[in-house]
């Protein structure tokens, strides 16, 4: 699980399109934690363990954080799914060449 705040916004070129969406989607008073990649191995597929580390991270980071981010390729339905399984909703969807975003958020408050 790979994890960024957005104080390091302007570090990953690749990432300034997302965090730009965010900008204009939030309050700036709004805290958030930004989760990038998260693979499962296929053996442990099925098993929760996705919806663990992410109830995990909710509930760790709750008290210092509104609420997670991320973002998703619309073209990865697997991934999608998993996230509005888990509560994630539909914050913004967006084009950045080339692909189909979906920024997606969960409120950990």
């Amino acid at each position: 699980m790979l994890c960024m705040l957005k104080e390091f916004k302007e570090e990953i070129e690749a990432l300034r399109p997302m965090f730009q969406q965010i900008d204009v989607c939030l309050n700036k008073n709004k805290t958030y934690l930004v989760i990038g990649q998260i693979c499962i191995d296929k053996v442990f597929r099925k098993r929760a363990v996705f919806r663990g580390m992410y109830h995990f991270m909710k509930q760790e980071m709750s008290s210092q954080y509104n609420m997670i981010i991320t973002e998703v390729d619309v073209a990865n339905t697997r991934s999608l799914n998993a996230h509005y399984a888990v509560g994630f909703k539909l914050l913004k969807s967006y084009y950045s060449a080339p692909h189909n975003w979906k920024l997606l958020c969960w409120k950990t408050k």
